[in-house]
């Protein structure tokens, strides 16, 4: 028996049968170029929008899943059934045109509804579903329609660890946070409202997306590279919709706005200053969300967009 498993071995990985090696990834994936020998299909499952245009996410996706398909020998399967996943979140739209348009969540990805729009932002990653390991850390691309944001996306997982300048609305991918800071200190946000421990939650939200969504860690000002200071300034709430037999709020939107600094302390140089930036989100008081939930919910969307700020300039 013991002289049959090298051969049995070899058979198995012949016809496809899935097993792989785990000491491959002990020394991580080798920067090499063109498609990974050990990976032969992809799910790529609706990405996260992050934005206020409902439906870019299913135009997105169905363009990097026919990028995939049209450029690439790998194979494009449900999740359950597949390898690897790409994985993704839109993060930024800007539109030509004054009047926010929705985008198609069906047919092509190209034609006129892509020339509505002046620049298109998403990050994503690969992952190795059978060990839970990322093939790729989270990356940025940007393009000018979904087919551009497509063909960056394969463009990264053909050839890993390159910039890609493209024709398709200028693509690029390369790493979202700059390379010179490691670490940063977010000392508890000045507040100058009436809303009581809304420095506190914001903090801790900002301390929480830094950890796990960027390469830097938060440590005391004393260890630190960078220091992130802010105030907030101003919190308004308004009621969007009613109830439309007892006139109590259905629907209620809370809006926190701040001044922050990101400053490098070994230089005393300014790497990011905003003022008057705010986000808004949704709470619902007739599913028994209270005021608190709504705060919360606000100081997560809003940390999330602060750091999003921090990103390195392109």
């Amino acid at each position: 028996m013991g002289k049959l498993a090298p051969i049995l071995l070899a058979l198995l990985m012949a016809a496809g049968c899935g097993y792989r090696q785990n000491n491959q990834y002990e020394k991580g994936p080798a920067p090499a170029q063109g498609p990974r020998s050990d990976v032969r299909s992809i799910s790529v499952p609706t990405f996260a929008n992050n934005t206020q245009t409902p439906g870019a996410e299913n135009a997105i996706t169905q363009a990097v899943r026919d990028a995939l398909v049209a450029t690439t020998s790998y194979k494009l399967r449900e999740q359950a059934q597949a390898d690897t996943a790409i994985e993704g979140r839109i993060t930024l739209l800007e539109l030509k045109s004054a009047t926010p348009t929705t985008m198609p969540t069906t047919g092509p990805t190209t034609g006129p509804a892509a020339t509505e729009y002046k620049r298109i932002r998403a990050e994503f990653r690969w992952r190795d579903l059978w060990v839970e390991k990322d093939l790729s850390g989270w990356n940025s691309v940007e393009a000018t329609s979904p087919a551009g944001i497509g063909a960056a996306v394969m463009a990264s997982i053909g050839v890993r660890g390159a910039s890609t300048p493209g024709r398709d609305g200028g693509y690029a991918w390369h790493s979202l946070y700059r390379q010179d800071v490691r670490t940063i200190a977010v000392p508890i946000f000045t507040n100058k409202t009436f809303v009581r421990g809304l420095e506190f939650q914001l903090t801790k939200a900002i301390g929480n997306y830094l950890e796990s969504s960027t390469p830097y860690k938060v440590v005391s000002r004393e260890q630190a590279d960078t220091i992130l200071e802010g105030e907030i300034v101003n919190v308004t709430g308004v009621g969007v919709s009613l109830d439309r037999n007892t006139n109590l709020p259905q629907e209620e939107m809370i809006t926190i706005r701040v001044n922050f600094v990101w400053k490098d302390l070994r230089s005393g140089r300014i790497l990011r200053q905003c003022k008057n930036f705010d986000q808004s989100t949704m709470y619902y008081p007739t599913l028994g969300e209270g005021a608190y939930v709504g705060k919360q919910s606000g100081a997560e969307r809003l940390a999330v967009g602060i750091v999003q700020e921090l990103q390195a300039d392109w």
